[in-house]
């Protein structure tokens, strides 16, 4: 199956379920931009529930192709996603594993949101022992027989595995990949593929 998925911000772990299935993907790169999505936002887990880290943007307008988008970086927002992930994820059992990369990583600030995606993206493949290769896509169609652009991937994670906050919150479903990673380490592998 060849898939077609939207840019994404440390996607939702449906999402990356979906595209580990799949014989070849595409990351969109010619859609306009849709506000409110994992375009440029994650949901973690923290004691007092889910909590969304968006990226600000520059100048978006409306019909405005994604990879025209641009990221602000007048507000410390890199700083505050990794204060609220230590703040998060420090008694997990893999976060210390994974801490000194990710504040290498959330210290670069590349101009637009497709190569900071791509970049997190890498990093996440990095971790999990992943050699999965993605393509851009070349123009837009507004259809593909395996169309996962739109999806708000609610309903993908329902297999329970081991969270932070379970025994106060229960489990939390549809989380940012970091959450299983830095629960499950390199073992969140083997729950993609199942």
């Amino acid at each position: 199956m060849t898939g077609v998925f939207t840019t994404a911000y440390a996607a939702p772990i449906g999402y990356y379920k979906t595209i580990l299935r799949c014989d070849a993907s595409y990351i969109e790169v010619n859609e306009n931009f849709i506000k409110q999505t994992i375009r440029n936002r994650c949901i973690i887990a923290t004691s007092n529930g889910p909590l969304t880290l968006s990226i600000p943007l520059l100048g978006r307008r409306n019909n405005m192709s994604v990879s025209e988008i641009m990221i602000c970086y007048k507000q410390l927002w890199q700083r505050q996603h990794i204060k609220s992930m230590e703040t998060a994820y420090h008694s997990s059992p893999f976060f210390e594993f994974y801490h000194d990369d990710l504040k290498a990583l959330y210290a670069i600030q590349p101009n637009s949101l497709l190569e900071w995606n791509n970049l997190v993206h890498q990093f996440v493949l990095k971790c999990l022992k992943h050699s999965l290769t993605f393509e851009t896509t070349t123009s837009y169609q507004k259809t593909y027989e395996h169309d996962f652009r739109n999806n708000d991937w609610k309903g993908y994670t329902q297999q329970h595995y081991h969270q932070v906050f379970e025994s106060k919150l229960s489990f939390m479903p549809d989380l940012s990949i970091y959450d299983l990673m830095f629960n499950h380490g390199s073992m969140a592998l083997q729950y993609l593929k199942s």
